[in-house]
């Protein structure tokens, strides 16, 4: 994936040169390995001491050694996102205003599994189980957890997302209204028909595809590369604003010594972040919002949230963008969620009995191949269950 990741880079900053006849860009780029962490400070120096006008973080969180020398130094450091952070965060915002306690979330692969873990580490109060796909093992893991997760969210483009779905409800797991969230990560549509009880859909907005191929009305094609035309696009608004800033900038290139670091950019620094801010103010319509907090240019995606429920069709129920606050549409109310409660009980007369085939005798069994019951305490859980909704 670093590999890959190189490549895109790469193509971005040729990209970027081609546009400004009077821009030149260069690059280093460091792998970062959280387990070997000083050695990926040693390439960072290296390359620093080389000369450098900005670092762009693109590690899934904030590199502190990184962002403490960009600090002594005053070198611009800016960080991004070019996975589905900002959706899972969106939906995370969603499930915290269901009172959510937990969710277990199916992902594509173990990158994204890491990917996922570090953006909710520390940012979320709802206790997660992750998981690569979902197998026959895991959807036994699931079905046999305790306490059962109160949501259950599948995160990837739309045929992961349909295959998987299509497993779990073979395996049982979808039984409740509301429970399952899908995340689309592509701009496609979702096979809606397939949906067997009412669920929840989030996906940025196909528009936002256009916006990043730069064309003002367009159909986004099945094999879109996100992450590439993303970076194309971060690179070239970091590029322009430097050629915009020309004179204004004291200094545009330094080298840095990490042994004896000195504040040499600060000015260039402010410079720039001030450009950004400005940007970000003058229209909500700009591609790219800047993050003083997080110094960060972040995609201004805009998050459709919908409900779908197989006798009603599909809902809107909010939209807002990754820099505004997650709030529903005026006049819409969430249905409220039944709660769900697991009662123990044990064979007794007359309270557990074996419910009995009144011809063979035999132990009866529902669909699912689970024992069924009768006597009291049944009786006393299905009055308890009609009473409470």
């Amino acid at each position: 994936q670093e590999q890959d990741l190189t490549h895109e880079i790469s193509k971005a900053l040729k990209l970027a040169e081609s546009g400004k006849s009077d821009v030149k860009l260069d690059d280093a780029i460091v792998v970062l390995d959280r387990e070997t962490e000083e050695e990926s400070y040693r390439m960072l120096c290296s390359s620093l001491s080389k000369g450098v006008s900005m670092i762009i973080d693109l590690s899934w969180t904030p590199w502190e050694m990184a962002e403490d020398l960009a600090a002594e130094t005053g070198v611009p450091l800016v960080r991004t996102l070019l996975g589905s952070e900002q959706l899972v965060k969106a939906l995370d915002d969603y499930l915290e205003s269901r009172n959510a306690t937990d969710a277990a979330i199916i992902l594509e692969s173990e990158s994204d599994v890491d990917r996922t873990l570090y953006e909710m580490l520390g940012a979320s109060n709802i206790r997660v189980w992750v998981h690569a796909g979902l197998t026959r093992d895991s959807a036994k893991a699931l079905k046999t957890m305790r306490p059962e997760p109160s949501f259950y969210v599948i995160v990837g483009e739309n045929g992961f997302i349909m295959d998987t779905y299509r497993r779990a409800v073979k395996e049982k797991l979808v039984r409740r209204d509301f429970r399952w969230n899908l995340i689309l990560t592509d701009y496609s549509t979702l096979e809606l028909s397939q949906l067997v009880l009412p669920t929840v859909i989030l996906q940025a907005d196909p528009g936002e595809c256009c916006k990043l191929m730069k064309r003002e009305d367009c159909s986004c094609p099945a094999d879109f590369q996100r992450k590439q035309y993303i970076l194309n696009a971060l690179i070239q608004y970091i590029a322009e604003v430097y050629s915009k800033l020309d004179r204004d900038l004291p200094m545009v290139t330094t080298s840095i010594n990490c042994e004896e670091p000195e504040a040499t950019m600060n000015s260039t620094r402010d410079r720039l972040f001030r450009q950004f801010a400005e940007d970000t103010e003058i229209s909500n319509e700009t591609l790219f919002y800047w993050d003083m907090d997080r110094s960060g240019l972040f995609l201004r995606s805009r998050f459709i949230l919908s409900t779908y429920k197989p006798t009603a069709g599909q809902q809107t129920i909010a939209t807002w963008s990754a820099d505004e606050e997650y709030k529903l549409l005026p006049g819409v109310e969430l249905e409220p969620l039944k709660m769900f409660f697991r009662i123990g009980t044990a064979p007794a007369v007359p309270w557990t009995l074996m419910k009995l085939d009144p011809e063979t005798g035999e132990q009866m069994y529902d669909d699912d191949g689970q024992p069924l019951y009768e006597g009291y305490c049944i009786d006393l859980i299905a009055r308890l269950s009609e009473t409470m909704s």
